[in-house]
This record gives C-alpha cells, structure tokens and sequence, in this order.
C-alpha cells in the first residue's frame, strides 16, 4: 500500500508540474526595431523589447537565421535597459544560427531588454538593383503586442526602387508608410501572433552604394513582388516596369 501511495503522489506531482508549465504564457511587448543600411552593405540594427510572463524566467533570447557569409556581431549596448536586476549580454548558437541573449542573475517576471548587433553579408549587390531581403522579427517567438520598425538606407532615390513588407499569415495588415524620398520605411502591427515574422525588401539605387555587381535582376525582383501581390495579370503591367527600369 506504501508503495502505491508513493507512485500515486509522485504521479500527481509530476501532473502539478506539466501544469503549471503548460499554463506559462509569455509575451514581447513594445518591440521597437531601428536598422540602418549602409553604403558598404553592413547593417546595423537596435532592437528594444521587453518580455513579460506569468511567472518568472532568466533569460529573454531570440535567434537570427545566419546563411553562408552572413555574419553577426553582437555590439557592446547590448542587455538590459533601466533595470534592478544584474543582467549580462552574450552570444551562442541556435538551431537557425546564432542566438542573442540577456541573461539575469535572478529569474525576473517582466524586463526591457535591448538587442545591438551589426549584421555583414545580408546585403546583395547587383549592376542595377542593391538588394537588402531580410526576416527582421524571427518567425518564432512568444506573442507580440505592439510593433514599430524603421528602415534607413544611405539616401534618397526615386521610382521604382521600393520597399515591401511580408507578414506571412499574419491576418492584420501593417501600417506602412515609406518617405518622399523613399529613404525611410516605417512599419506598425498592432499584434503579431506566434509563428509570424516580419520580413523586409528593400530594393535600393547602386548610386547610394559602395559595393557593386554584375548581373542585372531589377526586373526579376519587381515581378516576384507583383506575383506576391497578387497583380501578375494586370495588362501591361511588365511593359511599364520595363519602361521604370530602362529611364532610371
């Protein structure tokens, strides 16, 4: 009888546990995301959040998918902001690359934390197109509640280098709004769900650009994003991207 009164109470417990992790919720709030491009392709990026749970936790983290030459730094700013509790910034890797990390010396139950890096190799230069395709908010991440992001690129150009926002599944639309000058991209979503990243093209004049390439894929890179958008049909519509492309 002992025996099986041990069994049951561990069995119990063990329930209590897979509970009260399953009941865990955690959520970013407030993410602010400022990126500048510059003219030799390296990007820098500042990214303030804070991370709010149910409970507590150690560490607020995030993982940035890194392929082939591309490279990240973690800069010195890193960790967190206006905090009580020690907290230190570093570095490891991740399934998709390389995770960002601000580790607390106490487990904490909501904190702003700040993520500064330098990215070099995410910008892709062609003769007549620089290229910067870019998840900007990883795909996988607790709830977001409240968004803004701001691109700067190293000056003005005009018609039709762009800029264009893809959400994934994500059912809001964000509010975007892209300078005269088309030099500045400001993003906003209200709420952005588990399992929906944010992710940026910028499709930037050579002009602005110290590096340089060869091969010509303006034209190319215009079309994916009208077959995104979902006007590939439109009459005429390839005949006066052409037209943009060869007056530029």
């Amino acid at each position: 009888m002992r025996k099986q009164l041990r069994l049951v109470l561990v069995a119990v417990c063990a329930m209590l546990l897979l509970g009260s992790a399953a009941a865990q919720r955690y959520e970013w709030r407030d993410v602010r995301q400022h990126v500048r491009i510059e003219p030799d392709g390296t990007v820098w990026v500042h990214d303030e959040r804070t991370l709010w749970t149910n409970e507590d936790f150690g560490e607020a983290f995030l993982c940035v998918n890194l392929r082939g030459r591309q490279r990240l730094r973690l800069l010195d700013d890193s960790g967190a902001v206006d905090s009580s509790t020690p907290a230190r910034a570093l570095v490891q890797r991740c399934d998709l690359g390389t995770e960002l990390v601000v580790r607390f010396d106490q487990r904490v139950q909501e904190e702003r934390v700040r993520f500064s890096y330098e990215l070099t190799g995410t910008v892709n230069a062609h003769a007549d197109v620089v290229q910067w395709y870019w998840n900007i908010l990883e795909r996988e991440h607790p709830p977001v509640h409240g968004y803004r992001l701001v691109v700067e690129v190293p000056g003005p150009m005009d018609e039709p280098f762009d800029a264009f926002v893809h959400r994934y599944d994500n059912t809001e639309e964000p509010r975007v709004s892209l300078s005269a000058d088309r030099s500045r991209l400001e993003v906003e979503f209200d709420r952005i769900p588990d399992g929906d990243g944010v992710e940026i093209r910028y499709l930037m004049d050579p002009e602005l650009f110290t590096i340089s390439g060869r091969d010509e894929r303006f034209l190319q890179f215009l079309e994916e994003e009208a077959e995104l958008a979902g006007i590939a049909e439109r009459p005429g519509l390839w005949q006066q991207l052409r037209w943009l492309i060869e007056m530029t």
